[in-house]
């Protein structure tokens, strides 16, 4: 039995989608900014000992910048749709109820019925004509 609280938060996948997306279009917009900016203040303006301590720093917040940024890009990827929420919620469980996998038999017997009741009225319609 799904819950009211499930209900919720089905319908607030797509806001936290969103979010999720504006996160990562802000956090790639910055980053490579930031990536730019970076490398042109540390590539001439500094001595050698300098220069490197400057480039191992970079370095160091460029990955932690680049991990941050990669989990708002893992929560867009994994976070699905409100539709295909209901979807992985609702099929598994409408495949797997009895009721709803006799249909098929039952409506192929309906069918079937149905079919030989008016081939029957054809053929009578037919006799009735000669």
């Amino acid at each position: 039995m799904i819950t009211g609280w499930e209900i919720y938060l089905i319908t607030r996948l797509d806001a936290i989608l969103v979010f999720a997306t504006v996160l990562t279009v802000a956090g790639g917009i910055v980053g490579v900014t930031w990536g730019i900016i970076g490398a042109v203040e540390v590539s001439d303006l500094y001595d050698g000992e300098t220069k490197k301590a400057k480039w191992k720093a970079y370095r160091r917040y460029f990955v932690n910048a680049l991990i941050v940024w990669a989990i708002p890009c893992c929560v867009v990827i994994m976070t699905p749709s409100t539709k295909q929420a209901v979807a992985i919620y609702l099929i598994p469980n409408i495949a797997n109820n009895e009721q709803i996998q006799k249909i098929p038999g039952n409506a192929a017997t309906l069918l079937n019925a149905k079919l030989e009741a008016w081939i029957d009225d054809f053929r009578a319609n037919k006799k009735d004509e000669k």
